[in-house]
């Protein structure tokens, strides 16, 4: 059956209120790591991923999907061995150095005690590179 945005958006604000249920694992099992206590180890990384991969790079129009694809797929590898529980989303966005403004936002409805998101900007003199890294709880 198919679910108006409405219906969606009531079933998944629903969920968000309940109460989270209790974990099965004993005490001794390893604490979970929260995406949220990994956010500066993986803006760090994020950071130098995008300075080995673009360096001293000019842009190139036609390099882009390239080389916003290789630093998405390593930011992601890194995030899942820092917070191999998570579902993680990546965004790269690269973008010609003009002089001109940027301006970005993004809003996310999630559980605000487990989910999480940093951002990185990493600049050179022809581009900007801004990644998104989204940590989901599943």
């Amino acid at each position: 059956a198919l679910l108006t945005p409405a219906a969606r958006w009531n079933m998944a604000s629903a969920a968000a209120s309940e109460p989270a249920a209790a974990s099965s694992a004993g005490p001794d099992a390893p604490k979970e790591t929260l995406f949220a206590e990994i956010q500066d180890k993986l803006r760090d990384e994020c950071h130098r991923i995008a300075g080995e991969v673009l360096g001293d790079k000019e842009y190139v129009a036609d390099e882009v999907p390239e080389l916003s694809g290789d630093i998405s797929e390593r930011c992601l590898a890194r995030a899942r061995e820092l917070c191999p529980t998570y579902k993680v989303v990546v965004n790269v966005s690269l973008l010609q150095r003009t002089g001109s403004g940027l301006h970005t936002c993004s809003a996310c409805f999630w559980d605000r005690e487990l989910d999480a998101c940093c951002s990185v900007r990493w600049e050179s003199s022809s581009m900007y590179c801004i990644i998104a890294i989204f940590g989901i709880s599943v």
